[in-house]
Order: C-alpha cells, then sequence, then structure tokens
C-alpha cells in the first residue's frame, strides 16, 4: 500500500466517522414529540389555574370557584402521573452509541 492509497482510506473513514457524529448529534438533540409537550403545558396550566382558583375562591367565599381549584389541581397532577407511569411501563427506544455506528458504517464499508 502506498501513501496515496493510504490517504484515501483516511479520508473515506474520516467521512464515515464525521457521518456517524453528525446522525448522533441529531438523535441527541431531538426534542420530546408534540403531544407530550402539549400535554405538559397543559397540566402545568390546570395548576397555575389551582392557584388562581383556590386564592379568588377564599377571598370571595365562593366554595364552587375553590372547589374547582382543587379538581384543576388534580387534573392537572393526574396527567403528569399518566405520562411518568407511560414512561415507566413502556420502556424508551435505546439510541445506539457513536461507537456502535461507526462499527456498523465500518463494516458496510468493507
Amino acid at each position: 500500500m502506498d501513501v496515496f492509497e493510504f490517504n484515501d482510506y483516511i479520508e473515506a473513514f474520516t467521512k464515515i466517522v464525521y457521518r456517524c457524529y453528525s446522525k448522533k448529534r441529531l438523535m441527541d438533540i431531538s426534542k420530546l414529540p408534540d403531544r407530550v409537550y402539549h400535554l405538559f403545558l397543559m397540566s402545568a396550566l390546570f395548576i397555575l389555574a389551582f392557584a388562581f382558583m383556590t386564592h379568588f375562591g377564599a377571598i370571595l367565599g365562593r366554595k364552587w370557584i375553590f372547589y374547582g381549584g382543587l379538581i384543576a389541581l388534580l387534573t392537572g397532577f393526574l396527567i403528569m402521573g399518566l405520562i411518568v407511569l407511560k414512561n415507566v411501563i413502556i420502556k424508551v427506544e435505546e439510541r445506539p452509541t457513536f461507537e456502535y455506528l461507526v462499527k456498523t458504517e465500518l463494516e458496510s464499508y468493507f
């Protein structure tokens, strides 16, 4: 093997490593699914509504506003609990490591 052939191999391997790094980076920065994000937002809004409704229900002396706030709190915690329960019961797919990606790409190269 001469120097030029060696340099060609090094260049090809470097491109493979860069491509694998790019794939791994895109997998690492992937965000939450939109549905889960909206559920978190809805839960936070219910808990915020609880704070306002119990405050104004106590000040105005309206029990139905106060109880509505408690129902909003329970709904917010129920949504959070279901999200946590889903993540505990259903296994999240394992993302491949950088080394595994490079290994499979190099094996397919040869």
